[in-house]
């Protein structure tokens, strides 16, 4: 757990996050849940998996300045329901019983947005489909989810995203594949700018922070040869 803000001391996880003590311990909770849930699954460059919802929480934290306890936690459970053995009643029951914890649970409202923006970014394929029909159908899968996500999903999305391209150096990819996964990045965070239309100082900001990714993007496209 070094790799992630949970290992340092009480104090300098309420100094450094700004998130409260019940938050925190929320948090540490759901964490558990998702490693427990991705033990035994490896990314492909050879990390455990947990590595990477661990990325997607500090990406929306330090890039995105993300603190609202539905967004950070469902960076830690993005993919439990897709990728592990685990069910939404199984979620929901987890998140119930933060109850049981000394500074306090999820409030009902909070554990309805944590599911609605998981249920938002899990996606079911066929198995029939060829590697290309399911890229393109994963992506028009994507895009569809999003047009009616909560605002959770969408920043989850990205900093998943984000995260993804990053690490795609050590993927083992060949470079068109890699080079459509760009692509596909830079529609997916052009599309969630989209929704960030009000005047709204928060907006302005996230549209900025949206604009310097997808900049990023189009700089490893250009570094890749396109």
């Amino acid at each position: 757990m070094t790799s992630n803000d949970h290992y340092l001391s009480r104090s300098e996880k309420l100094r450094l996050a700004h998130i409260n003590e019940r938050n925190l311990c929320i948090l540490a909770k759901i964490y558990e849940f998702a490693k427990i849930a991705h033990e035994g699954q490896f990314r492909l460059n050879g990390d455990h998996y947990i590595s990477h919802p661990l990325s997607v929480y500090k990406i929306l934290r330090n890039e995105f300045q993300v603190r609202d306890i539905v967004t950070l936690a469902t960076a830690y459970l993005h993919d439990v329901v897709e990728d592990c053995h685990c069910t939404f009643d199984e979620l929901r029951l987890m998140l119930e019983n933060t109850a049981s914890l000394k500074t306090g649970g999820l409030t009902l409202l909070e554990i309805e947005g944590i599911l609605s923006a998981v249920e938002s970014l899990t996606l079911v394929l066929p198995d029939d489909c060829s590697p290309l029909k399911k890229r393109d159908l994963k992506t028009i899968m994507i895009l569809g989810k999003l047009a009616t996500a909560n605002q959770s999903a969408l920043f989850v999305k990205m900093a998943d995203r984000i995260d993804n391209v990053r690490s795609m150096s050590s993927s083992g990819w060949k470079t068109s594949k890699k080079m459509a996964y760009v692509r596909d990045g830079i529609s997916i965070l052009t599309f969630i700018r989209s929704s960030f239309i009000d005047d709204k100082l928060e907006y302005s900001q996230q549209r900025a922070i949206i604009d310097r990714h997808i900049e990023e993007f189009r700089g490893i496209l250009k570094a890749l040869g396109d």
